[in-house]
């Protein structure tokens, strides 16, 4: 009995032996690339869905917040135009001040002229102070 086992258990284990060694050859490259091929659709139909999907919610924010910007043009009433607030026109005074020195004995006039005049765009008094103080700043021993 035990021989009768045995033997049966050889024989399909060769059963299976041979039906593997007689399968068709797989070309398992052709197979990677037709996969890869399918994956890859579908991933790029994934990304145009959610691609619409974020225009489409876009777009949605954009027209309600153009619309809101309609109505608030709409309730706007014509009316007089305010009058432009006279300029007075303020003379700098030209100072040749170290500005570390300012800070220390508190002087901040120089400072708020400077803040004043880079807030009205003047450019050129800026300058001209960065350059004395690189200037300043070489002549200072090491």
């Amino acid at each position: 009995m035990k021989n009768l086992f045995s033997i049966f258990c050889s024989g399909i284990v060769m059963v299976f032996a041979l039906q593997s060694c007689t399968q068709p050859k797989v070309d398992t490259g052709r197979e990677m690339a037709s996969i890869d091929s399918l994956a890859g659709l579908r991933v790029v139909a994934y990304r145009d869905s959610l691609r619409m999907n974020c225009m489409n919610s876009v777009m949605t924010l954009a027209q309600a917040r153009a619309d809101s910007m309609m109505q608030t043009a709409m309730k706007k009433t014509p009316g007089k135009k305010p009058k432009p607030k006279p300029v007075t026109p303020t003379t700098p005074v030209p100072t040749t001040t170290n500005p570390k020195t300012d800070k220390m004995t508190g002087n901040t006039q120089s400072t708020l002229e400077d803040k004043k005049d880079k807030m009205s765009g003047d450019t050129t008094k800026t300058l001209n102070k960065k350059k004395d103080k690189m200037n300043s700043n070489d002549s200072i021993p090491k």
